[in-house]
């Protein structure tokens, strides 16, 4: 429960007077929605109808409370389904026409605001009905709505009226937080999990790690896919695998040659993974590793989804001469998909176009090696058949990182980055941010560096964006950061990049040496739950090196605290140990998790962590050895 701050001005911006009553008002009114139908079936639609409930509430007079405005945001989760329309609800006395966010907006965005207010006297009281949002749900999985979202410009308010001329009002009247949980049924299509590598040679590995975040059991049938789109086999490969049941909250990981029972490598780092589960709520990650005398020398990883698109962004063209950049575009649909690559320069111009065809189930590649572009430079691709999910690899002669590729429509005018490391800490630190506009109008976007209590570490930044165009510098010397070659000092903090255009990026960081480098996107606000699963945990020795896990999580609310619970589970469901924290507003829980809790400190590879908390939050996890050998960061979206 929350006092709400009342947004008049809005009220007035939208052209929605507002009438008067005073309060203080208690108790609390509830915001309500009510799905119908209850259990929705993927492929289908279905409506979510916002009720505001005074009943019983009254002000200091003991006059019962009446709604004279509102702006009231409600989150959803755009990978599972799309928002359609937005219709005024029932209520009498409201304007004609409603307010709410752009609908295009409103599913990048993961959340749509409504804003209306009463046009005479007589404003309502009791259960009123003040929208009707209408989603299509494409697939199917839990899926929270969250009434008075932290996602939204403004996180919400409901008002009584107000008279300027007796100076009394608008009053707020605080509701109680809602969120609301829906199953979606998969219907009949299967629910499938892609990974856009298979990698298996002398040198190089894949791990792969999946948590069953239902309350039933799940089978799961992995199949191996070449790049010409045909199951991969060997004579001793078990092609498709299908494991022993994965019993309700809990973890499956495996190597390639383990999940494949291949007795040997198959030699080849093309192909990918498709992961079809008899239940949606899966979620899941990979890492990609390369050994130097059986010790790993590099490692780095990518999250997972179920979710594809038609217009992808791959942010990187690496610029050093050791290590390509590599594309990797996947196909899983049962018909060949045909589209275009870009290769763009940082200015929106095109150096190179590639015609693109991929067969049914089958992968795109392509390399670039660092004199692609002369500057920077990244790399787009447009579908005009198919539905496609991708991965990018760059690096250095001792570094690898790998990127998921950035979907275009879900790009987003509020981005963050959990994480920025600069400066002397054992290692010497650098953080690259890289952002491109993915709009055809030129941008300007502001850059905060926010301290772990929300605040500002330095003045805000403000850099012009061409049409899509890239801005992609060093950390340090955006916000005026000591060089990190040379500082003796250690600065880390939240980066958080606003703009009126849509925006995608990622972040970039590692040691001025080259040793060890990793990359994360940046994270939309689509991105920030209430609900996180932290797919995979490595804590402790495994000779000859000790191994820690570190996490993040940012609070992504401007004006509320976020009370979280982290619970750290091993691969069994045994729940280990658990902690709760406060995160102020806008600021940042970082710790190993090991520090976590005395109950955390524990040696054990394989597991899991669930957040959940109060208000939307943004994660991430980092994966690292004491020896500085290699560092790795999987968002979590």
């Amino acid at each position: 429960m929350r006092t709400m701050v009342i947004l008049f001005g809005t009220l007035v911006i939208c052209g929605i007077p507002a009438l008067a009553q005073s309060g203080p008002f208690t108790p609390s009114a509830a915001v309500t929605l009510d799905v119908q139908p209850s259990f929705p079936t993927a492929g289908g639609d279905f409506t979510v109808a916002i009720h505001v409930d005074l009943e019983g509430v009254t002000n200091r007079s003991s006059a019962l409370a009446a709604l004279g405005g509102f702006v009231i945001p409600v989150a959803f989760d755009n990978t599972r389904v799309t928002l359609k329309s937005v219709a005024r609800g029932s209520a009498s006395g409201f304007t004609s026409e409603l307010t709410y966010t752009d609908i295009s907006k409103a599913n990048a965005r993961g959340c749509v605001t409504v804003v209306n207010a009463q046009t005479g006297t007589g404003a309502p009281t009791g259960n009123i009905h003040i929208a009707t949002l209408t989603f299509t749900a494409n697939q199917g999985g839990k899926v929270q709505f969250n009434v008075n979202s932290a996602r939204a410009r403004y996180e919400g308010s409901i008002a009584s009226t107000y008279d300027p001329a007796r100076r009394e009002g608008p009053a707020s009247i605080a509701y109680t937080d809602q969120v609301t949980s829906v199953q979606i049924n998969q219907g009949s299509d299967p629910y499938h999990l892609i990974y856009p590598s298979f990698v298996s040679t002398s040198s190089d590995f894949q791990g792969v790690a999946i948590v069953n975040e239902s309350s039933a059991s799940a089978t799961l049938t992995f199949r191996a896919f070449g790049v010409d789109g045909k199951l991969l086999a060997r004579t001793d490969m078990a092609n498709p695998h299908t494991p022993a049941a994965l019993a309700a909250n809990t973890q499956y990981v495996k190597l390639v040659e383990e999940m494949f029972t291949l007795h040997d490598i198959f030699d080849t780092d093309h192909g990918w993974i498709d992961v079809e589960s008899t239940s949606p709520n899966t979620s899941g990650f990979f890492l990609i590793g390369h050994t130097v005398n059986g010790i790993t020398a590099e490692l780095d990883g990518a999250d997972v989804s179920h979710a594809l698109t038609a217009h992808a962004i791959f942010p990187v063209v690496g610029k050093d001469t050791a290590k390509d950049t590599k594309i990797y575009a996947v196909n899983p649909g049962s018909t060949p998909a045909t589209g275009s690559l870009k290769l763009q320069n940082s200015d929106g111009t095109t150096r190179q176009a590639f015609p693109v065809s991929i067969p049914a189930y089958g992968v795109f590649e392509r390399t670039f090696p660092s004199t692609a572009v002369p500057l920077d430079g990244y790399v787009e691709l447009e579908m005009l058949s198919g539905m496609v999910t991708g991965m990018e690899k760059f690096g250095n002669a001792k570094a690898l990182a790998c990127l998921a590729a950035q979907d275009v429509d879900k790009a987003a005018n509020v981005l963050c980055a959990p994480h920025l490391a600069n400066g002397k800490a054992g290692a010497r630190y650098f953080t690259e941010i890289n952002v491109i506009n993915t709009s055809s109008q030129a941008a300007s976007a502001t850059f905060r560096l926010l301290n772990d209590e929300g605040g500002e570490s330095v003045s805000p930044v403000m850099r012009a964006i061409g049409a899509r165009s890239e801005l992609r510098l060093r950390a340090d010397r955006l916000f005026g950061l000591p060089d990190p070659a040379t500082a003796e000092g250690y600065s880390t903090g939240i980066i958080k990049v606003e703009c009126e255009r849509a925006l995608v990026g990622n972040i970039t960081f590692g040691d001025i040496d080259g040793q060890f480098l990793s990359s994360l996107p940046l994270l939309s606000t689509s991105s920030a739950k209430r609900e996180i699963y932290l797919d995979h945990v490595a804590l402790g020795t495994i000779a000859p090196l000790p191994y820690w896990t570190g996490i993040a999580i940012v609070n992504a609310s401007q004006e509320r605290d976020a009370h979280v619970a982290i619970r750290l589970y091993n691969p069994n469901s045994q729940l280990v140990g658990q902690t709760t924290k406060i995160i102020p507003k806008r600021g940042r829980l970082l710790k190993l998790i090991s520090e976590l809790d005395p109950s955390f400190n524990v040696n054990q590879f394989g597991g899991f962590l669930q957040v959940t908390s109060d208000v939307e939050v943004f994660a991430f996890m980092l994966f690292g050895d004491t020896g500085s050998t290699f560092l790795s960061a999987v968002p979590v979206r």
